[in-house]
Formats: structure tokens, C-alpha cells, sequence
């Protein structure tokens, strides 16, 4: 028997999702949550033997949460569900020692594959996105730390302003900056992450949790 454990804060996906795991004989829900804080204490309570993780959850995002399943409790194998095919977020989940990391739009059938899989020691990553983990796995930097550090403080306060999808001039009113300044800490910032335009800033920032 597989023991999954469910974490999305969509209740109708969540749902769903339980109800195709359990119409499988092989698996055993033993637990949900609705929030990354809450996935995190249940999961290392409860030591399931796969972990389904929404990208996007309220207090800690997936990846965060699986950084921190792969810290305090690494029996525990961790998928992550996303709608998101982005290079920066599935970077990041490799980084955080996901095992797999499944598009929300995959079949029920997918999932199921993607758990047993996953439970016998594999790795698992929808079609769509198998070309750039494989890019990224090879790369020699593919173990290397979180980069954040790398950024000054000013360019996380201005980062953390692009994530709110805020303007460079209402970021420069906001900051008592002008606007050619936010112009050029927001291409600084984009050459240091390799970057190459706001979206993946946005997407970098979300990813590493710096939007709050």
C-alpha cells in the first residue's frame, strides 16, 4: 500500500485528487492539507510515502514546503502539481529535491503513474516539460545553493515590488527612486538570476517565496 498525502488549497481540486488516489487498491490517503505551514507539520507527523504539493499555497508555496520535507524528513518523496511549465519553477523544485513534478492539466491516469513511480524510487515529469529537466540536470550548476544571496537588499525590496506586478514608476514613487534607477537594478537583477525579462523575475520571486 502507498501512503499520499494531498496538499492543494483549492478544495474542489483537492477533492479530486483524493478521489482518483483512492480508487486506486494500491493507495491509502492518509492525510490533506490546505496550506504549506500545515502540509509541513502533517507530513513529517504522518511520514506518508509520497507527498502531492500545489505549487501555490497560502504561508509556503510547494516548493518551499518540499525544501523542507527534504531537510526534516527525507523518507518522504514529494511530487509537485502545477499549471505552471515555467524553467524557474521546475528549476527550483529540482533544487528542492522534488522527485517529480506533474502538470495539473495530465490525466488521472498520469497521476497515478506519477505516484507509483515515484514510491519505487523513480523520478517523474510530464511530457511537456521532460526536455527542460533534463537541460537542467545536466547543467554543473544543478546542485548549486538558492542564488538570493547574491542580491542586494535594495534589488530584493524592488524585487518583491515586481512580484505585485507594480510599475517601474510606481515602484520609483513608492521607493523615493527614479525611474531609470528601478530601470537598472531590474536589469542587474536579470543578468545576475539569467534572467530575461519580468516575467521571470516574477516567476523567480514566487518561486523562492521573496513576494512577501
Amino acid at each position: 500500500m502507498i501512503r499520499v498525502f494531498v496538499a492543494d488549497d483549492h478544495n474542489i481540486v483537492r477533492e479530486g485528487l483524493i478521489m482518483v488516489l483512492s480508487a486506486n487498491e494500491e493507495i491509502n490517503i492518509v492525510g490533506w492539507a490546505d496550506n504549506g505551514a500545515s502540509a509541513v507539520k502533517q507530513i513529517c507527523s504522518l511520514k506518508p510515502d509520497v507527498a502531492l504539493l500545489d505549487i501555490s499555497m497560502p504561508e509556503m508555496n510547494g516548493i518551499l514546503v518540499a525544501r523542507a520535507i527534504t531537510k526534516d524528513c527525507p523518507s518522504v518523496r514529494t511530487i509537485i502539481l502545477s499549471m505552471y511549465s515555467s524553467r524557474e519553477y521546475i528549476h527550483q523544485s529540482l533544487l528542492a529535491g522534488v522527485s517529480g513534478y506533474l502538470l495539473k492539466h495530465s490525466a488521472a491516469s498520469q497521476l497515478i503513474e506519477a505516484v507509483q513511480y515515484v514510491h519505487r524510487g523513480g523520478q517523474f515529469f510530464s511530457d511537456a516539460i521532460r526536455d527542460i529537466v533534463i537541460e537542467l540536470q545536466a547543467q554543473p550548476d544543478y546542485v548549486r545553493p538558492n542564488p538570493v544571496p547574491e542580491l542586494t537588499s535594495r534589488e530584493i525590496e524592488i524585487l518583491k515590488l515586481i512580484a505585485k506586478r507594480l510599475t517601474s514608476k510606481e515602484i520609483s514613487d513608492r521607493l523615493f527612486i527614479s525611474t531609470r534607477t528601478v530601470e537598472k537594478h531590474r536589469e542587474n537583477m536579470m543578468n545576475k538570476l539569467d534572467l530575461h525579462d519580468v516575467a521571470g523575475l516574477v516567476q523567480y520571486a514566487l518561486a523562492n517565496d521573496i513576494e512577501n
